[in-house]
């Protein structure tokens, strides 16, 4: 009886690969990225009200994530250069327009 459940166990261990065996998608990934993270999270602010939290947000993707995509979004709003959605539909032609400064 041992041997066969040896046997068996064995050849269990061995279709692990086939079932396991799958390249991720980067662009199915569930997990952001903390500049990511912290760039929602001052999003999250701005839908608020709350510039001071946002604005010490955005500072610490800089300080912390210098090189990323969202520490060049976050030099830019707080420099006052920040792009936000056209609201208008006539305008479809320019996808984003600047957003007045922020004090």
């Amino acid at each position: 009886m041992k041997p066969a459940f040896a046997l068996l166990l064995t050849l269990s261990f061995g279709t692990a690969p086939f079932q396991c065996a799958n390249d991720p998608d980067p662009n199915e990934r569930i997990e952001d990225t903390p500049a990511e993270a912290l760039f929602g999270l001052a999003e999250h602010f701005r839908e608020r009200g709350m510039t001071d939290a946002r604005n010490d947000t955005l500072r610490q993707i800089i300080d912390r994530y210098p090189n990323s995509v969202e520490a060049e979004q976050s030099r830019m709003i707080l420099e006052g250069r920040e792009l936000t959605p056209t609201p208008s539909p006539a305008t479809a032609g320019s996808a984003t327009t600047p957003a007045p400064a922020t004090p």
